[in-house]
């Protein structure tokens, strides 16, 4: 029983942490094209 349970909270930490992974990675390529905008807009 213990394992289960244990089972269950490292499978929703480890979505958790994709989620925030993909959630990171998708800002972090929106800031990258904001800033060449910017860039092609400057030069």
């Amino acid at each position: 029983m213990p394992t289960q349970k244990l089972g269950r909270l490292l499978g929703m930490t480890m979505m958790l942490l994709a989620l925030f992974a993909g959630a990171a990675a998708g800002a972090g390529l929106s800031d990258a094209g904001n800033l060449a905008t910017l860039e092609f807009e400057w030069h």
